[in-house]
């Protein structure tokens, strides 16, 4: 979750909090900050720039506080934000994207009427579910390092790391679970390694679709107006959770009733002044802040214009053809505008990065962290070959990753590879139930519960 101060200022990143403020007067003054640690670490700062609330009233594990207000949307990458007790959400348009082209494609949605007028459920009846949409409320973050570090320090490889970390996540992850499908608990990484952190959110999976403008207006200025100041877009979605009668999450059912919520931001239209405390939380993605000059060179050089042009290919690729084809345009719009995304994104870090030369900006900073190495024995014993090693390691990454990288974005964006995927499993899954059929009286009673299996 983040939190997010304009004017003087706070941000936040992935399921983290990246603080900065700044008021007229002053430069950003940026930091990273987990709501787990307000209390201690930022409340007093925050109050001081003008928050009125308390840490308590932001997170707060034992009663109901802002974080419960704040929607982890599709398992992560989309913020969304309950406001009213009857669960009615407001989010981006293109977070919403996905699902509004799955229920045209399931023509619960006309296509020409959406694109001209948008869709408005003017009623709860008329809310579209079923889609491809699932809300997560956080319940906790609990700090986890003791768990992981010493384990993780106990391998002599990366590989072994890896592997040592995706069996801790496995069994951390499993253990906060439990049998409870609803129950989704992820470990997350966080300051480059150092520190470790177990999220665990109730997921609602009957989240529907209640209203969003037409595409000229959620849409408006397209791959263009994306990732661009100002932007021009009426870029908002009306979603609504859905829960049993317990208010306990559940798969869609006609005879689910609207979630109410622990907590919901009440809207105001009181005016606002410049300097007034403001703030967003939310789950945008991950930071690279803590990348060296080698790190900087091998993405803005190496990786980054090896994916986007390959992702310029796969878009014109697409384009081509679903223009040609009316099902094929509503089956793959959502996705083409996935792959437009992070291609506009890739560009203009590309772009900007050089434009301020922020790789010898960074390389100041290589050199400042070098020169404290050096003026320390014990330092040097520790860190002194830390940054040849990253050097020669991206000197290695270099020479092949230009090649992995179209690999990855052309197979892994293609509907061929994915169909192609599809299709073996099925094959596979065919080629298992007639050898079980072959083995059916051999296997008697359990022939029933291996072929549901």
């Amino acid at each position: 979750m983040y939190l997010k101060h304009i004017m003087k200022k706070l941000f936040i990143l992935p399921l983290a909090l990246l603080i900065s403020f700044f008021s007229t007067a002053n430069n950003p003054d940026e930091g990273m900050w987990i709501p787990l640690h307000l209390k201690n670490m930022n409340e007093a700062d925050m109050k001081k720039l003008g928050l009125e609330l308390g840490a308590d009233d932001l997170y707060n594990v034992a009663k109901s506080s802002l974080k419960d207000a704040i929607v982890r949307l599709n398992n992560g990458g989309c913020t969304a934000e309950i406001v009213s007790g009857e669960g009615l959400v407001f989010t981006n348009h293109h977070c919403a994207y996905g699902a509004i082209w799955d229920a045209i494609d399931k023509s619960l949605i006309n296509k020409e009427s959406y694109k001209k007028n948008g869709f408005w459920s003017m009623s709860q009846n008329e809310e579209i579910g079923g889609l491809q949409l699932n809300a997560g409320i956080l319940m906790s973050i609990e700090k986890v390092t003791n768990k992981v570090y010493p384990e993780l320090e106990k391998t002599d490889s990366e590989e072994a790391r890896s592997a040592k970390l995706r069996e801790l996540a496995a069994e951390l992850e499993k253990e906060a679970e439990g049998d409870n499908q609803f129950i989704d608990a992820q470990l997350k990484e966080m300051f480059a390694g150092n520190e470790y952190y177990l999220y665990t959110y109730k997921v609602y999976q009957d989240v529907r679709l209640v209203g969003s403008p037409p595409e000229s207006i959620g849409k408006f200025g397209g791959d263009t107006d994306n990732w661009m100041w100002p932007r021009h877009t009426g870029d908002f979605a009306i979603l609504r959770i859905y829960a049993d009668d317990k208010n306990e999450p559940a798969e869609y059912s006609e005879n689910n009733k609207p979630y109410t919520p622990k907590h919901f931001l009440p809207v105001s239209i009181e005016d606002k002044k410049p300097g007034d405390f403001s703030m967003i939380m939310g789950y945008p993605g991950t930071t690279e802040r803590y990348l060296t000059s080698y790190d900087l060179e091998t993405k803005l050089n190496y990786t980054l214009p090896a994916r986007v042009e390959t992702r310029a290919v796969v878009l014109d690729v697409m384009g081509k053809y679903m223009a040609q084809d009316d099902k094929l345009d509503t089956r793959l719009k959502s996705k083409r505008a996935r792959i437009a995304n992070y291609w506009k994104l890739w560009s203009g870090q590309m772009q900007m990065a050089r434009l301020y030369d922020l790789t010898s900006e960074q390389e100041k900073e290589d050199q400042e962290l070098k020169a404290w190495i050096e003026d320390d024995n014990r330092r040097i014993n520790r860190f002194g070959s830390v940054l040849a090693g990253i050097e020669n390691h991206n000197k290695m990454v270099q020479e092949v990753d230009p090649y992995t990288a179209s690999y990855t974005e052309g197979f892994f964006n293609s509907e061929t590879f994915i169909a192609g995927v599809r299709a073996a499993i099925a094959a596979n899954t065919q080629v298992q139930l007639k050898a079980l059929e072959g083995k059916k009286d051999e296997l008697g009673e359990d022939y029933a519960k291996q072929k549901e299996a």
